[in-house]
This record gives structure tokens, C-alpha cells and sequence, in this order.
């Protein structure tokens, strides 16, 4: 007989490295219609006189956030949030704010003005130049062909920006850096990254129609690169917590609730935390790490579509901000962020969702599995860490909310718990001295929480599980066993520390296989 439900906790996580994926069309792909990529290495496109005035934008009249391929979060904005004309147009760090907001839209011969939503000025060539290095600015409309602009999808869908007032001249960062504060300015067109941009709808529109039918439950969502990593989000209950691999997938922060509103879309809630699957920020700029936060069925960075994409696989777009879910640079190892991404097709968008029992059924049928393992009556509980201590109630007393520590033996009856079965076929262990109940303070489940004596109320905080984590193969006994709260898959009843010493406190703690987390039973 093995060990019922524990994985072993693995806190590594590796830092994120930088990340160069392409940022290809953007419009098509944040409204679910398709997706345009290049490798990075593809042929630059250079846009010729003919088809900077005969192509067809991509770019359909709205509003958008511009970025750059040479960075994912740097962003088109006017410096300071200026209202003035001539104030400088530069690359800067996504915020959201309406200074890095643009409202595209087309005369009559196809020519695009941009308007920065914040000042009512227009993206302007100074001084009506069209010169190699002419430093770009905003001013107010006045109609000239400094202020008008192709924007020109070229192969491979990089999105090119030209001027009106010449057709070889374009829109370029200076220097090609990749920095906040980088200049925007005229350049010839070279087909490079400095001259590649994406536009983003700032209030993307994503319909609930044609996704998936799930049914509601609970899931694994595995990266079908690896086909062994899960999402997760570790084991904390605070909001902001972002979402990582993990190949922990059987315990509770690998898990999620997966339901569909009246609305059609779906919200994914992680069974360790409570708390939804949210998009950070509720940015569109692709390349933030997701989130869980608070849920509400009314935020729309909490809704998602979920599409049915090649072998059983799914993709799952979020409707907040038009990005889907992906493996950042599309490297499944534990620890690896999970972020909000354009649609590009390949498989590090690609999830596969594996449908779980209801995980509190789970404990039920593992306690009826484990029933009888220790059998009814009183014990002292030692811990394989310490030797010749007792699991033992501070000072012998009687008083709720008593600490449970280590002692070394003394025969007291504040070291003899009574093992029995509650009707669920859990164990409640009752301190033979004080009569009360052993509970983890609080009905916390989160790792670090102490273990007091409480009176029987019933609770799974005092509900346990005891399962054996070793199997002496010659003998085929259990030599050490398990203590799990019913409270969530992952914490165990853990000696804090690992010490030996008087007074160190039980706790729960993630499993680890620890000599800390492991329990001899002695038949009084």
C-alpha cells in the first residue's frame, strides 16, 4: 500500500529568463479571426512605393496601443502626457494610460491619422520634413501630409508605419533601442525590428461563440509541449499570485474549478487558493505574467474562451484583453512563467484539460482506503525526526486554543491521544488529558499554520488522514506514517523545523518526505 495522496514539494523556481518571441498582426489575432507570425530570423520586408499606396492595412480604424518588436512592453507615448504641440513621441514602459493610446482612422485615400487619445494632437513628421533622422512629435490636425501615414502589412505580417510624404521613408526607433525613453524618428526603410510595430486594441472584442463545450469540474490544464507540466500557482492565498508550471498537478494548487457563466464564457478558479485565473493588470500588451486575484464573475480579465485547437488540445483566450494563455518562450520546466500572449499557433498556447474528481471526494475515498491502518484506541505519537518525544499539549493544559508540541516522554496523559473514526471514516485524535481535540488553528490550510487542541466541533480543520509513507519491503509493515489534515491535498502535520528539541511546535507543512513529516504510533 503506497502513499494515498501526498507529491513531494519542490520550491525551486527558476528565474524567468528575457523572452524574443514575434509579435506578428495583431488586429486579426486579438479578435479570434487568425494569426500571422515570423520566425525571428525571417526575411525583413521592405515595403516598396507601389505597395505602400496599393496595400490594404490590417489596422482597422479604433484605438490602439502601439508597440514595438523590439520589446513587447515598450509602447508608442508622448513624453509626459503632454498636451502641447511639438511634444516628443517616444518608446516607454506599458502603463495604460491615455498618453500611450491611439486612435487610428482613414481618409479617403487610405492614408491613417493617429491621434493620441490623451491630447487630441496627431503623430507629426517636424516641421514637415521627411529626412532621414526627422524627429516625429505630435501637434494639432492641420490635414498635411506630415501628419498622414500608410500602415503597411508586409511579409510574414510585420506591420510598417510610412510616411505620406514619401514612401521609402518610415516610421523607426532611433538607434533600435530597447529601452524606456527611446526616440521615435523618420528613417529609410529597412525592414528591420526598430521598423516593425504591432497595434493593439486597447477594448478588444472577443465573442463567447464557437468555443468549446466544457463541462463544469475539475481540471488539470497540462502544456501540451511536455505533456507533464501543469498550471499552478504555489501555495499562497494572496491575490497577485502568478501562475507557474508545476508537475505537482495532483495537489490543490494544480487544480482548477472550471464552470461557464450565463454569459458564455468561462472562469477557471484554483481549488488551493479560491481565487480565479486573472489577466495582470488587465492589460493587453502581451508578455505579462497572469495572475490570480479575488474572484468576480463580472471582470472581464476573469473570463475566458476556450477554444478547441489540434490533438485534444485547447487554447484559452482571455476576454479582458484578446491574449491567450502561453508558456513563456514556449519552455516547459517547473517554475516557468505563464503569460498572456498574441495568438501565434503553436503548441506553447496548446493545454490540455484532464478532468479530476471533485478533490474533496478524493479524501473521502482515500480515508475509507486508509480506515483501520491505525487502528481505535489510545497511542503516543512520535515523530521519526525526534526519538524518545511525544507529540505533547504546552504544559499539560487543559485550555482551548493549547499549543501541540514536542516533549520528550513522560508518560502524562497530555501525551496520549485517542485515536477514533468519525462517520466520513477520518481520524479525530483527542488528548487524553484535556480532552479536546487535535485542529489546525484556524481551518487554515496554509503551510506554516500551528496545530493547537480545540473542543470536537466537527470540522474538517479536525478531521486527519493517516497514510503510510514508507513500506519496509522485508517485512512489509508500515514503519512511519502520515498525519494530513482533510482540509486540502498538499500539507501534512510537520515537526516545524525538523528540530528535536522541547517545545518545538507541530505545524502543517507541503510534503516533502522528511523524517519531520513522519509518525511512529505506540499502543498504550
Amino acid at each position: 500500500m503506497g502513499l494515498i495522496l501526498m507529491h513531494r514539494i519542490d520550491p525551486s523556481m527558476p528565474q524567468r529568463p528575457l523572452r524574443r518571441i514575434f509579435i506578428a498582426t495583431l488586429l486579426s489575432t486579438v479578435l479570434g479571426v487568425g494569426s500571422v507570425t515570423a520566425p525571428a530570423d525571417a526575411a525583413p520586408a521592405t515595403p516598396s512605393a507601389d505597395s505602400t499606396l496599393t496595400a490594404p492595412s490590417a489596422v482597422v480604424a479604433g484605438e490602439y496601443y502601439i508597440t514595438s518588436e523590439l520589446a513587447d512592453d515598450l509602447v508608442l507615448d508622448v513624453w509626459a502626457a503632454s498636451r502641447n504641440d511639438g511634444a516628443n513621441v517616444q518608446l516607454w514602459n506599458s502603463n495604460l494610460s491615455a498618453a500611450q493610446k491611439w486612435r487610428v482612422s482613414y481618409d479617403s485615400e487610405g492614408f491613417a491619422t493617429i491621434t493620441n487619445v490623451a491630447s487630441g494632437k496627431v503623430l507629426d513628421a517636424q516641421w514637415g520634413s521627411s529626412r532621414p533622422g526627422t524627429n516625429v512629435t505630435q501637434w494639432s490636425n492641420n490635414g498635411s501630409r506630415a501628419q498622414k501615414w500608410k500602415i503597411v502589412t508586409g511579409d510574414k505580417g510585420r506591420i510598417t508605419i510610412v510616411s505620406a510624404l514619401d514612401s521609402s521613408i518610415v516610421l523607426d526607433i532611433s538607434g533600435a533601442r530597447r529601452s524606456a525613453g527611446a526616440n521615435v524618428q523618420l528613417w529609410t526603410a529597412n525592414g528591420s525590428d526598430a521598423q516593425s510595430f504591432a497595434f493593439i486594441p486597447t477594448k478588444p472584442s472577443v465573442s463567447a461563440e464557437g468555443q468549446a463545450d466544457i463541462a463544469p469540474g475539475y481540471y488539470s490544464i497540462t502544456s501540451r509541449v511536455s505533456g507533464s507540466n501543469y498550471l499552478s500557482t504555489g501555495y499562497s492565498l494572496d491575490n497577485g499570485v502568478k501562475v507557474r508550471l508545476s508537475d505537482q498537478y495532483l495537489v490543490d494548487d494544480g487544480i482548477w474549478k472550471i464552470s461557464r457563466g450565463a454569459d458564455g464564457y468561462y472562469h477557471l478558479e484554483n481549488v488551493w487558493s479560491g481565487k480565479s485565473l486573472d489577466s495582470t493588470d488587465g492589460t493587453p500588451i502581451p508578455g505579462r505574467q497572469l495572475q490570480v486575484w479575488t474572484t468576480d464573475l463580472n471582470n472581464p480579465n476573469q473570463k475566458w474562451v476556450i477554444t478547441s485547437v489540434t490533438g485534444g488540445a485547447y487554447m484559452l483566450r482571455n476576454v479582458g484583453t484578446g491574449l491567450v494563455v502561453d508558456l513563456s518562450a514556449g519552455i516547459a520546466q517547473n517554475g516557468r512563467a505563464i503569460d498572456g500572449y498574441l495568438a501565434n499557433g503553436t503548441t506553447a498556447q496548446q493545454w490540455r484539460l484532464d478532468k479530476l474528481n471533485d478533490p474533496i471526494s478524493r479524501f473521502d475515498d482515500a480515508a475509507d482506503a486508509t480506515r483501520g491502518l491505525v487502528e481505535d484506541g489510545i497511542y503516543e505519537i512520535e515523530p521519526i525526526a525526534a526519538p524518545g518525544k511525544r507529540l505533547d499539549v504546552q504544559w499539560g493544559s487543559k485550555d482551548t486554543g493549547a499549543r501541540v508540541w514536542l516533549y520528550s516522554a513522560n508518560g502524562s496523559a497530555a501525551q496520549k491521544w485517542r485515536v477514533s473514526y468519525d462517520a466520513q471514516r477520518y481520524v479525530v485524535l483527542t488528548n487524553v488529558g484535556s480532552g479536546k481535540v487535535m485542529d489546525v488553528y484556524g481551518g487554515s490550510k496554509l503551510f506554516g499554520t500551528k496545530i493547537t487542541q480545540q473542543p470536537a466541533n466537527g470540522t474538517r480543520a479536525q478531521k486527519w488522514l493517516i497514510a503510510p509513507d514508507t513500506i519496509d519491503p522485508d517485512t512489509d509493515d508500515y514503519d512511519r506514517l502520515i498525519i494530513q489534515p482533510a482540509l486540502a491535498l498538499a500539507p501534512v502535520l510537520d515537526v516545524e523545523g525538523g528540530r528535536n528539541a522541547d517545545g518545538t511546535p507541530l505545524q502543517i507543512y507541503g510534503y516533502n518526505g522528511s523524517k519531520a513529516q513522519a509518525f511512529r504510533f505506540i499502543k498504550q
